[in-house]
């Protein structure tokens, strides 16, 4: 009962919304309004690109926060010894566009030093560069 009342619900909001549609396109309806104004409209491109800082670093934390009785310091992620060899081997998949394999590499790292949660990130980035959404 509750999932046809929900089928009926969809049906109509879906011819509510087709009822109220515009025929007209946001950008069709844009540049008429930019017509029929008072105002001028000028649009030029840029002849000097804007610098965008380079915030790539930001992408991957590479700390952590720890509540001491000080208050709040910060440690750096940085797995060792076997985990660090492993990482390394990650990246160099990783820059090669190997993704699957540098995936099995991270988890690796996770394996053997279960601290390294960063680790984490760089799964789900390949997860999203190969378009597996749902299994990151």
């Amino acid at each position: 009962m509750n999932k046809i009342l929900s089928t009926i619900a969809l049906l109509t909001l879906s011819l509510a919304t087709l009822s109220t549609a515009n025929e007209k396109n946001a950008i069709q309806q844009a540049m008429e309004t930019m017509n029929d104004s008072k105002i001028l409209y000028n649009l030029n491109q840029l002849k000097n690109p804007i610098p965008v800082p380079d915030r790539s670093g930001y992408l991957n934390p590479s700390a952590y926060q720890v509540k001491t009785t000080k208050g709040i310091s910060y440690k750096a992620f940085a797995p060792e010894g076997e985990a660090k060899k492993v990482f390394h081997a990650a990246e160099q998949d990783f820059e090669s566009y190997k993704f699957s394999a540098a995936r099995e590499k991270y988890k690796k790292v996770l394996q053997i030093d279960p601290s390294q949660t960063w680790m984490m990130t760089f799964i789900a980035q390949t997860y999203g560069i190969e378009k597996k959404i749902q299994r990151g």
